[in-house]
């Protein structure tokens, strides 16, 4: 594919991820009534503004859960790496550009970035749900996003793949087990 092309395709996922965190925020259950609604529960503690947490992680935690309970309703998400843990990337990308003011193509880079690492973890490990448990997809997830948002606020790539390192380790226990 030529660079065009690639930088299309990539653009249009970034808007799949931008309005899966929007679509998401909504009070509809999902089909089975499991989940929905609590993404907006969440929006709502938020503009009350009395939480203990800087609001910033509020807002990431809330994007995340949108997008999932988007996915719950078979609604449109990007898997990044997979669906089971779709609300990672575009929850701290969302997050990322309001608080670095990204352009459009530092919002790519994110992606790139992101995805870059996650190539790197599923070509040396596992993304799977059904290999490596939530642990492997979420863990990939969040690893991706960690680095991309190192880049994204003008760390190294040295930085970034730390920053993949300690979110695996802390996902997988390893942070407390000096002998792994």
């Amino acid at each position: 594919r030529s660079r065009a092309e690639i930088l299309s395709i990539m653009s249009q996922h970034l808007q799949v991820m931008k309005d899966s965190v929007v679509s998401g925020l909504t009070a509809t259950k999902s089909i089975s009534g499991l989940t929905g609604g609590d993404a907006l529960k969440m929006d709502h503690y938020i503009k009350k503004g009395k939480g203990f947490s800087d609001q910033t992680i509020l807002t990431a935690v809330r994007n995340a859960m949108a997008v999932n309970e988007l996915n719950a309703k078979m609604g449109l998400v990007c898997a990044t790496p997979t669906a089971g843990s779709a609300g990672c990337l575009p929850a701290v990308l969302a997050v990322a550009i309001d608080k670095l003011k990204l352009s459009e193509k530092e919002q790519l880079d994110f992606l790139f970035t992101a995805g870059a690492f996650g190539l790197v973890i599923g070509n040396n490990a596992s993304i799977s749900g059904a290999e490596g448990g939530c642990q492997a997809e979420v863990g990939s997830a969040s690893a991706m996003s960690a680095a991309a948002l190192v880049k994204a606020a003008g760390g190294t790539a040295y930085q970034a793949s730390q920053a993949v390192a300690f979110v695996i380790k802390n996902l997988l226990g390893l942070v407390c087990d000096p002998v792994a």
